[in-house]
């Protein structure tokens, strides 16, 4: 069967977790990804030991930031400070659809690899460029990482409880800036099947960020409103909160039809007596009461045990209701095995790995995971004679001139 993207060659320059985060999702889709790391160093997520107190080494030495991000790559080491090095990057992109970088601005530029230079050697190249705030404006060259831009993009108020901020956990926000570049790369790839041009595309991190919070940012826009944390003893309905069970473990509820869901509510909870009363009888009665009723809630839910009370909630399938769950509550999630989003890969030293999958499906032409992030270097000979036709001695002189 094949993938919705096989065909497609591209040149991936981009290092830590937003660009790399593109292009798996590429690779995920059958691009071919070749991924070209500094030729000591390598990708410097390779080399990142503890992320958030947590040990990123894993395995025989492995490294889980970089593995996370760069199945379905081929990798290749190159010193891009050496003309030598630009050269295979112009022999490449010959023969490549998509070039991605995210290096600090004016980078690329100074190494000869700006989009002027290459689409010389590619009129229908599409040249991606991600970054921490775009590229214009008076930020445009300063570097940011993941819990940067959370602060500046509001995702951190949004997201913290009431009280200090705090640091949020790693990645999301790099994440989201890969899906967005990932979009505007496949959207160039359908303009360029459309209109026979190649182009320019970036997205940055701020700009990511925000549109995943669009409901958040456009109520602002729109209608200069804010959205406040309250603590769960001032929320605006009781119907709309979360609780603790007997068992410690902790659900939430989201009734938004509260008028509709009253009745099967009080009766899940066996407060019948309830229904009627003019403290609780209506959405605007019960929301103008809802620290009394939050925490008469309170105290029901403490009665019994999640698995009680999720076993009762079954009789009303109307009922909005989901456990808050730790990520290792989510590797087990029944939906998430059921639909394959979790997937065991084979691994050449490990045996194999779990995985999160593509978090799509499609009917026709599926995409697939069909190899765990490369050794440093361990495609360079194979990518210089296959694909920019290098012979042996070619190569032997790159090596000798550490070019490679």
């Amino acid at each position: 069967m094949s993938m919705p993207l096989e065909g497609l060659r591209v040149v991936d320059l981009s290092r830590a977790l937003q660009g790399p985060s593109a292009t798996m999702m590429l690779g995920d889709l059958g691009a071919e990804v070749i991924k070209v790391e500094p030729r000591i160093s390598g990708d410097p997520a390779r080399g990142w030991i503890i992320v958030y107190g947590v040990s990123m080494l894993y395995g025989d030495g492995r490294n889980l930031v970089f593995d996370c991000l760069n199945r379905n790559k081929k990798s290749i080491t190159l010193d891009l400070k050496k003309e030598e090095g630009r050269q295979v990057i112009y022999d490449l992109v010959k023969k490549s659809d998509i070039f991605v970088q995210n290096l600090r601005q004016g980078v690329v530029e100074r190494r000869g690899l700006g989009y002027e230079v290459l689409k010389q050697h590619n009129p229908k190249l599409i040249y991606a460029s991600a970054s921490p705030y775009g590229p214009l404006g008076p930020d445009a060259a300063k570097p940011a990482m993941d819990p940067d831009v959370a602060a500046r993009s509001g995702f951190m108020a949004n997201v913290n409880t009431l009280g200090e901020p705090y640091t949020l956990v790693p990645g999301v926000c790099d994440q989201m800036g890969g899906v967005m570049l990932a979009y505007a790369i496949i959207a160039a790839v359908v303009a360029r099947e459309r209109l026979g041009v190649g182009q320019k595309v970036d997205s940055s991190l701020i700009a990511s960020v925000a549109w995943l919070q669009t409901v958040m940012v456009h109520t602002y826009l729109i209608a200069g409103h804010s959205y406040t944390r309250q603590s769960r003893f001032d929320v605006q309905s009781a119907l709309s909160n979360s609780y603790q069970c007997a068992d410690g473990k902790w659900f939430l509820l989201t009734l938004f039809q509260q008028d509709k869901l009253w009745p099967d509510f009080c009766k899940a909870l066996g407060i019948e007596a309830l229904e009627k009363d003019p403290r609780f009888d209506t959405a605007q009665t019960r929301n103008a009461n809802t620290r009394e009723l939050t925490t008469m809630c309170e105290k029901i839910f403490a009665t019994k045990t999640l698995a009680e009370w999720f076993e009762i909630f079954k009789n009303y399938p109307d009922l909005q209701y989901e456990a808050i769950q730790s990520i290792g509550d989510l590797a087990t999630d029944p939906q998430m095995l059921a639909n394959n989003y979790i997937v065991d890969v084979p691994d050449p030293s490990l045996g194999s790995v779990k995985l999160l999958n593509i978090p799509f499906g499609l009917s026709e032409t599926p995409g697939s995971i069909r190899s765990v992030s490369p050794e440093l270097g361990q495609h360079t000979e194979e990518v210089l004679t296959e694909i920019c036709g290098f012979s042996w001695d070619k190569i032997a002189e790159l090596k000798e001139k550490e070019v490679i």
